[in-house]
């Protein structure tokens, strides 16, 4: 898994988790769905593909 350049948290802040996971290129989908959920939302009324949600997970990180 490759590191993406320093603007990729600027990246994370403004997009959702699962696209922002979705950079890295990892084959499991249990991996990125463990890494949206625990790290990428912080309650009931966002989902993975919501806008903004990749904040929660720079924060987390």
């Amino acid at each position: 898994m490759a590191n993406p350049p320093m603007s990729s948290g600027v990246v994370a802040a403004t997009s959702s988790v699962a696209d922002y996971l979705a950079r890295f290129d990892v084959r499991s989908e249990l991996l990125v769905s463990m890494y949206a959920v625990t790290d990428g939302l912080s309650g009931l009324n966002a989902g993975p593909d919501d806008a903004v949600t990749g904040y929660n997970f720079l924060v987390g990180n």
